[in-house]
């Protein structure tokens, strides 16, 4: 039973922080004491989980913004979170859910209870010695076997944070780890180094916990305590059918990522359809033997730099993960362009830009793979007004 008495949103606990309790929110009052309470446990809490490991992420996220009176039209794609205070009010829940969560955790795994974890495996050698190459190009040494262990590569993350190719190379390292699924034994979860965890927090919106709530009131009943659990005493799933519910689940969570990323770009393709002849600034966000992918700054989109719109031929590294053309120009991770939108296909969800100018952020020895790398044809790019 949840007694909810503030009834506080994430911007008002930031405002609550910088101490601009006016207006709509002067019931914040109230709830200062413990609000700066909690947020000296949570620092506690994440300093902690820091400690042992855990990946701390900042990634960019983004909010599509719908005109009012028109939801079908994109206004804008902004940063999301992009005040800090505002980030550390999200954190404290997310922190104190955390806690929550390994607190579950413990209870089943002290008892050895079936149940569904939430297991994030070590990764793979072979990925993380292909990771280690790529960093090394952008002078970046770090040993493949250190990265095996959560605070190695915590390490790494929090130094990438200064790098001028920070952001493509902390999306290079995270796609070098697994992915986390349900699972009814417990492996750990290696991106926050924990030995047993569990989702709990969230049972009206993920099936997962839903099943460790039940399961949690099964044991509580079973141990004569306060549960509510009683009628579904007698219901409660074998490990087999906990197998199988958790299989689902994680087929459908990764259904579900699928379906929000190809919303998201949607979303940018129709802003952007409007857009069609700008110039704007971004930064390379990744490389491919079909284009250079383009994080855009403002609007937070990506769009793409075919390579047949590209001025010349360009040649691929893909251990290196440089594209170099045949005046010599080497595109690398993190460098500054100058685009021009070229063209959208909103079915699609994909942006096609050009490349006006690029500003090398970062410089290296461009160094050759072993079998050589790919060479691409380019051809002088035109600008093109086709909507679609």
């Amino acid at each position: 039973m949840i007694h909810s008495r503030g009834q506080l949103d994430y911007e008002g606990v930031a405002a609550a922080f910088r101490g601009q309790i006016r207006g709509r929110r002067t019931g914040y009052r109230g709830h200062v004491e413990q609000l700066q309470r909690l947020r000296d446990v949570t620092r506690l809490l994440r300093a902690q989980r820091l400690e042992r490991g855990s990946l701390d992420l900042d990634l960019p996220e983004s909010k599509v913004l719908v005109d009012d009176d028109d939801p079908e039209r994109v206004r804008d794609i902004v940063p999301s979170r992009a005040d800090a205070t505002v980030r550390e009010a999200y954190g404290l829940i997310e922190d104190l859910m955390l806690a929550a969560n390994e607190a579950v955790a413990q209870v089943f795994e002290q008892g050895d209870h079936p149940t569904i974890w939430r297991v994030h495996d070590r990764p793979d050698l072979h990925a993380l010695y292909r990771l280690a190459g790529w960093l090394a190009a952008y002078g970046i040494k770090v040993e493949a076997e250190q990265l095996a262990r959560p605070k190695s590569m915590s390490r790494l993350m929090r130094d990438l944070r200064n790098h001028p190719a920070g952001r493509p190379l902390t999306y290079l390292a995270l796609r070098s780890l697994k992915q986390a699924s349900y699972q009814v034994h417990n492996g750990g979860h290696f991106g926050l180094a924990s030995s047993a965890y569990l989702h709990f927090t969230s049972p009206i919106r993920r099936y997962p916990d839903l099943m460790v709530h039940r399961l949690l009131k099964g044991l509580l009943h079973a141990d004569g305590k306060p549960s509510g659990g009683r009628r579904q005493a007698a219901r409660l799933p074998n490990r087999r059918q906990l197998a199988e519910i958790a299989g689902h689940s994680s087929r459908r969570e990764r259904a579900a990522i699928e379906v929000t990323r190809r919303v998201n770009d949607i979303y940018a393709a129709c802003l952007m359809r409007d857009r069609i002849g700008d110039q704007l600034g971004g930064k390379i966000t990744g490389l491919t033997t079909f284009g250079v992918f383009v994080g855009l700054d403002r609007p937070q989109v990506d769009g793409m730099v075919r390579v047949e719109d590209l001025p010349e031929p360009v040649r691929l590294d893909g251990r290196a993960q440089r594209i170099t053309s045949r005046s010599g120009r080497c595109l690398s991770l993190g460098d500054q362009v100058e685009v021009q939108v070229l063209a959208t296909s909103v079915s699609q969800g994909r942006i096609d830009l050009g490349l006006i100018d690029h500003h090398p952020r970062y410089t290296a020895p461009h160094r050759q793979s072993g079998r050589g790398p790919h060479r691409v044809g380019g051809r002088k790019h035109r600008g093109r007004g086709r909507r679609s």
